[in-house]
């Protein structure tokens, strides 16, 4: 049986590559920030939409790919509940910043 202060590893480990995600996430996604900020409320081209969706689909599959890794070096794979909290906390908290830091906030 394992106590609490064993699952601080696997919550820094998380909350680690939350940030780490949440780095990968930003940069992904800054040309669609800089797009959108340059093009208030113009329509998309078909190409550039198309592009967008793609970029959303690597994001999703960066994280993905990341908090999976993360999982697995730090606790076996296995799924608790802090992990996936700590996870997406991280990666709100750094994409926030990121975000303030370069002007692009909403």
């Amino acid at each position: 049986m394992r106590n609490n202060l064993s699952e601080l590893p696997v919550l820094l480990s998380c909350l680690w590559s939350g940030a780490m995600a949440g780095s990968v996430v930003f940069l992904l996604a800054l040309p669609k920030l800089l797009w959108r900020r340059k093009n208030r409320g113009r329509r998309l081209p078909f190409g550039t939409r198309l592009i967008f969706a793609l970029l959303d689909i690597l994001i999703c599959a960066a994280a993905g790919v990341i908090f999976s890794a993360a999982l697995i070096s730090a606790n076996g794979g296995e799924l608790r509940l802090y992990a996936v909290a700590g996870f997406f906390i991280a990666l709100a908290f750094v994409l926030r910043l990121l975000k303030t830091a370069a002007g692009l906030a909403d």
